[in-house]
């Protein structure tokens, strides 16, 4: 009605009050000219401005009364002349009448053809009718026309002298039909309000809001809405409606909160109109209607239980017990603790169905290729599978224990498959040109990192002093935008995507015993290994933590008997993951370094741990069971190390002189700040003395000289026997021949120098650490050169404290990527040893962690049920845990949920740093830093025997050629 209000405050030019609001005109438009001039006129006045809302009802009220002032002189003047009419027909009229005189003096009759105005009576917004509106004649009369006299006389209701003098206003109902007339005086105030509504062709809503007022119209119209709901609610029901029914395992994969919601509100607009007004905020309405809407239905038919079931599962698999299922079962929002139980039989299919696509379709398509010898289409060829497995490990304890009631130890072997994302086909190497060696041909020293494996590694440990300097020192933060963020490999794109692992089956022996791990391997086999006729056509990875792998290992050499590789459970190809090898180099560095009698030695790791009072490490005994507490304390200390060096080179002693030393880095380019950062973390690196760590270029040398001796001698060899060149003596003891030869002809026989000098035991702690960062960077970012390149080191490590296991398996691992396999299988051994759970760069696991979650999931759901624990429901958690997860993440996405943050909180740790900072600075310069307590430390890898480890590397290759 009127244009947008302006800032300023407007007045009214008739009353001067304040407009407010928005209900108000201007004089000045063609409107209110149109309607109000001849009004102002009358007044004499000449406005000029806006009036407001009150001045307006009074404009408006004139006008109307206007309007019915010209329509009650009408019908007064007509009414006049119908009478005069009547009275001019009367025979003493119109015999005291001359004929001149009746002529002129009688009224003109009323013309039949003669229309009526039609009479609008204008309605106030007041309830009460002003007394203008009033009808001047109350006493109806007959509708007489003098010259229709043919026509018969009209009935006329009596109630229309039922008339009231004091209403306000009279509404008479006129029905007109064919013979008769029907007149019906309205008294109801109510249906004297309904009557006008219809009379101003108001609006259903405005008709049912006056008819709702009164109690028994109310309860009409809610009776009768009612009964549209049960209407409605009957056709959904009913069985051939499919409407919030689980008629298949698909829907619980599929559901989405809009999609029911449209649904529901096609099938029952009634209930959903009425629901939907009962939720105040418009936004995100959708999963609260359709959720009561399914309760209400669920009441009615349990039928009807689709939300049910995926609540059920949900809550079933977070933990919530059988009890905690019951109660929220009473109350419609899940279905049974029994349904649910009943339901999981169905998803077991589902997980199956996955096998199917996944493990056996691959087994499949390798045979049909290895019929055919190559495959019709290349979108044809299977995507590699690898098998990980771990051990299940149970307790059941009973509440009363007795003689037949003990304490039960359950061993199950959780059996996964993972699809790999690197494969060799989509790598630029060329197979024919490469041609992997005999692993006997090979030199011992094949297996010790030489310079440019060493140089590869300074390399890395750079980049990672050069983040610490960026966390820690604030005039370098601005510099993490131009460097880089993670060491790049050629194969990030295929390692950023979500992996496909799986649940396989949870097979019910024991890896501790020899035929509980034959049972495991040769499910193993029959499950993914492609085989015809006991012939092996290609091997799987076997992936798991060194005690899985060696007595894989073990169960193989017992089954050698056996004819055919198939039964000598040949089909796999061991690989020791990378969770537990983490967890073995860590404890190898408390072993060398932690020492409670080092607790007077500032800067050893005991003295800072009592420092910083992280009471959560403990040392050696406690590495495997706190390894997050052990790891996080190690990469603090280095940390500190690195940041009090750098204090050094820069020779200051706060951050506010060192803006002084600093480069202007406003006039430097990004290539220019990275090299700049670079040089740095070198000055660092020789700073800690990082790159004199160099004993293993001796070992190096010393396995080459040995290699070469045994290469002259193998060739003095025939027949099995050693035949001496120069006296012609036969040996058959390769130890005997070379005494022969060293003492009788003075054979120059390499000698290894086993002399080693107490050294610096920083540089050497400085340098395992920074090993094991880059070992775990490597699997975050699945990076395959850097693991593999690391375990060259690692193994030797290994040999240096003793730990024999971990050092045959690294050996082997190095020995399937160099020789054992060919170059596609090594290629993608070394490129697929993590997992990818959530996608995305940086996100990667090792292969072992990702099993451990699993046994994690089905450890705490399997502990709901106490006591009643067995394999069976074990099993059917295996088999569902994934199934139920995805229904879980598909119900979070429709419904918007904010997922918990799987990351772990990062804490603050400046303070801890800073503190390690002041005490080693206190100390003395970081380059001469020694530890008392160390002072006859000798270094792990020069104390290492060249000539055992030359006799262990040929002895492993013997072995590795028959059984590898």
């Amino acid at each position: 009605m009127a244009a947008s209000l302006s800032d300023a405050a407007k007045t009214c030019c008739m009353c001067f009050g304040p407009v407010k609001g928005r209900t108000y005109r201007s004089v000045s438009s063609d409107i209110s000219i149109q309607q109000w001039g001849p009004i102002f006129t009358q007044l004499g006045a000449k406005l000029n401005g806006y009036l407001c809302n009150f001045c307006i009802n009074k404009l408006n009220r004139v006008c109307r009364l206007e309007e019915d002032s010209k329509t009650k002189v009408q019908q007064i003047l007509l009414e006049k002349e119908k009478l005069m009419g009547i009275l001019s027909e009367m025979s003493g009229v119109k015999l005291s009448r001359t004929d001149s005189e009746l002529t002129s003096t009688l009224p003109a009759s009323t013309p039949k053809e003669s229309k009526k105005r039609p009479v609008h009576v204008a309605l106030t917004p007041n309830t009460v009718t002003p007394k203008s509106k009033r009808g001047l004649f109350v006493t109806p009369r007959k509708n007489v026309t003098p010259k229709v006299l043919k026509q018969k006389p009209c009935v006329v209701d009596k109630s229309m002298h039922t008339k009231t003098i004091n209403s306000d206003f009279v509404v008479k109902v006129m029905v007109k039909s064919m013979e008769n007339e029907r007149t019906y005086i309205v008294h109801d105030k109510m249906q004297q309000k309904l009557i006008k509504v219809l009379v101003n062709k108001g609006t259903e809503s405005a008709f049912c809001k006056h008819l709702s007022k009164k109690q028994a119209y109310r309860a009409a119209m809610t009776e009768v809405v009612k009964k549209q709901i049960v209407k409605e609610i009957q056709e959904v029901v009913k069985r051939r409606e499919s409407l919030l029914r689980c008629s298949s395992n698909e829907i619980l994969f599929n559901f989405d909160w809009n999609t029911t919601y449209s649904s529901i509100e096609k099938k029952m607009p009634t209930l959903m109109s009425l629901l939907k007004c009962t939720v105040i905020s418009k936004k995100k309405c959708s999963p609260h209607i359709v959720m009561a809407a399914s309760i209400l239905l669920y009441a009615r038919n349990q039928t009807i239980y689709l939300i049910q079931y995926i609540l059920g599962i949900i809550l079933d698999s977070s933990g919530l017990t059988k009890e905690g299922l019951n109660i929220v079962h009473q109350i419609g929002l899940t279905v049974s603790h029994t349904s649910i139980y009943n339901k999981k039989k169905d998803l077991i299919y589902k997980q199956e169905e996955n096998i199917e696509k996944v493990v056996k379709s691959y087994v499949q398509k390798r045979l049909q290729k290895a019929d055919v010898n190559e495959l019709v289409n290349e979108s044809d060829e299977p995507v590699p599978i690898e098998v990980l497995g771990d051990n299940l490990d149970v307790t059941v304890s009973p509440t009363k224990m007795t003689l037949d009631h003990q304490r039960l130890s359950l061993h199950w072997f959780l059996t996964m498959v993972k699809q790999r994302q690197v494969i060799f086909e989509n790598s630029d190497l060329a197979s024919d040109a490469m041609i992997q060696p005999d692993i006997l041909t090979l030199s011992t020293n094949s297996w010790v990192p030489d310079h440019c494996q060493l140089e590869d590694l300074h390399k890395d440990m750079l980049f990672h002093i050069a983040h610490v300097l960026i966390k820690y020192i604030k005039p370098l933060e601005f510099l993490g935008s131009s460097y880089p963020e993670y060491i790049v490999h050629p194969y990030i794109e295929q390692t950023k995507q979500k992996s496909v692992i799986l649940n396989c089956d949870l097979v019910d022996a024991s890896e501790n015993t020899s035929q509980g791990m034959i049972e495991i391997l040769q499910q193993v086999h029959n499950l993914t290994v492609p085989h015809k006729e006991g012939t092996l056509i290609e091997k799987v990875v076997f992936g798991g933590d060194v005690l899985t792998n060696e007595r894989a290992f073990s169960a193989q050499s017992a089954m050698q008997n056996n004819k055919s590789d198939f039964d000598k459970l040949m089909g796999v190809i061991h690989r020791p993951e990378g969770l537990h090898r983490q967890f073995n180099f860590l404890l190898a560095i408390y072993q060398l370094f932690y020492k409670e009698t080092s607790a007077v030695d500032r800067g050893s790791l005991y003295q800072l741990r009592n420092l910083i009072n992280r009471r959560d490490v403990s040392g050696p005994k406690d590495v495997t069971q706190k390894f997050r507490p052990h790891q996080h304390f190690i990469e603090d200390v280095t940390d500190a190390y690195i940041l009090a060096s750098f204090w050094e080179i820069m020779e200051v002693e706060e951050e506010d002189g060192l803006k002084q030393k600093l480069p202007v880095f406003s006039i430097m380019n990004e290539e220019q700040h990275t090299k700049w950062l670079n040089d740095l973390s070198l000055k660092i690196l020789d700073n800690l003395h990082l790159r004199e760590v160099n004993n293993f270029g001796q070992i190096n040398q010393d396995l080459l000289s040995l290699s070469t001796e045994d290469e002259k001698i193998e060739k003095m060899k025939a027949n099995h026997y050693y035949l001496c060149p120069f006296c012609g003596n036969s040996f058959s003891s390769l130890t005997w021949f070379k005494k022969h030869l060293k003492n009788k002809h003075n054979w120059n026989c390499h000698v290894c120098d086993k002399n080693v000098n107490p050294t610096f035991v920083v540089k050497h702690f400085l340098f395992m650490s920074l090993i094991f960062r880059d070992t775990c960077d490597a699997y975050r970012l699945a990076d395959g050169n850097r693991i593999i390149r690391n375990a060259y080191f690692e193994w030797l490590y290994a040999s240096a404290v003793k730990h024999t296991k971990y050092k045959i398996w690294l050996w082997r691992m190095i020995s399937y990527v160099i020789s054992i396999l060919n170059v596609k299988d090594s290629f993608e051994y070394k490129w697929n040893m993590c997992v990818n759970l959530k996608g995305g760069i940086g996100n990667s696991i090792p292969n072992d962690n990702a099993v451990e979650i699993q046994v994690c999931n089905i450890k705490r759901e399997l502990n709901t049920q106490g006591a009643n624990k067995s394999y069976q429901s074990a099993r059917k958690i295996c088999m569902t845990t994934q199934v139920i997860d995805k229904i879980k993440n598909e119900f979070m996405r429709t419904t918007k949920t904010a997922r918990s943050k799987r990351e772990r909180p990062a804490n603050d740790k400046t303070k801890d740093i800073n503190t390690m900072v002041q005490c080693l600075r206190r100390q003395g310069p970081i380059s001469k830093f020694q530890w008392n307590s160390f002072s006859e430390f000798k270094d792990p890898i020069g104390c290492i025997d060249s000539d055992n480890l030359h006799t262990w590397i040929n002895s492993q290759k013997k072995i590795a050629s028959v059984y590898l």
